[in-house]
């Protein structure tokens, strides 16, 4: 025997809820009002049903249709896809309606448009207009219309790429000869500015180079004069040494690298220098 609820805890006050355990209450949840429950029989837990999982979502798949618009331009299109369903229907052949009537113009001159009677998957006649669309039921023979504005936001065109158009889905919508201009202008002006840039990075990276090769060039000049007052010095020490009247260029160069300006631009040793200074000294006498 117990003295509290071993469901919900609470204490119990009559003797046969205490050899059972558990609360009238409790015992009516769990058994569905029949009493207690016996030995043989399953309880469970209260389940809380927020904490039960929504409803999933699911996309429908897209689907391919055969449509042709209602219009003059179209119609032999129209007698193609209806066959002899539009004889069947229109036994008169199809008629004419005023503009008023008609679902759109498609921009075609009047005054006089198309209508007539197509058959529904539901057996019934249903009216088509210039300007709506018509598009097959799975049914042989049967066809349903569509509104243009419908049709252009429901459908598009399925083995073509989307019209250059504002909207997107009606052909009728495509870009006016001048928008059209304006966009092959806009896309010119596009190429021609990528031309720009490119011309403009590789004159970049000419003035780079060049500036480079200055700098490599400027610092062989100053390395070259450098030798070369380096090595004017030294013949004028000889020059005064030997009691000559001054400096003959020829030996200036003489004494350079052969490879000048290239070399190390390192006067000759004072040996070297005396014996080539007096043979030029020598051979300049008459």
């Amino acid at each position: 025997m117990t003295d509290t609820c071993g469901v919900c805890n609470r204490p119990l006050l009559d003797p046969e809820s205490r050899a059972a355990g558990i609360g009238p209450t409790c015992a009516r949840k769990f058994t569905g009002g029949h009493g207690t429950a016996g030995s043989h029989q399953l309880t469970f837990e209260e389940n809380d049903m927020t904490e039960q999982p929504k409803p999933a979502r699911y996309r429908k798949l897209p689907v391919e249709i055969t449509a042709v618009q209602l219009r003059w331009s179209s119609w032999s299109l129209v007698c193609e896809l209806l066959g002899d369903a539009l004889l069947a229907e229109n036994p008169d052949g199809a008629y004419e309606i005023p503009e008023t009537e008609a679902a759109d113009t498609c921009g075609e001159p009047g005054p006089g448009y198309i209508s007539l009677k197509v058959r529904t998957a539901h057996d019934e006649l249903a009216t088509v207009r210039h300007g709506d669309w018509i598009i097959p039921e799975a049914q042989p023979g049967r066809f349903y219309p569509c509104k243009p504005e419908v049709f252009a936001a429901t459908y598009e065109l399925a083995d073509t790429p989307k019209p250059a158009g504002r909207c997107g889905n009606d052909p009728r919508t495509v870009l006016s000869p001048g928008d059209q201009a304006a966009v092959t202008e806009f896309k010119g002006y596009l190429a021609e500015k990528r031309r720009a840039d490119e011309a403009e990075a590789v004159l970049a990276e000419t003035k780079k180079l060049l500036e480079r090769r200055t700098t490599t060039l400027r610092k062989r000049a100053e390395t070259a004069e450098a030798a070369i007052k380096r090595t004017v010095d030294v013949m004028r020490a000889y020059v005064v040494a030997s009691g000559g009247a001054g400096v003959n260029p020829k030996q200036v160069i003489d004494l350079l690298s052969p490879t000048w300006p290239n070399g190390n631009h390192e006067a000759p040793a004072p040996g070297q220098t005396e014996t080539r200074s007096d043979r030029c000294t020598s051979k300049s006498r008459p």
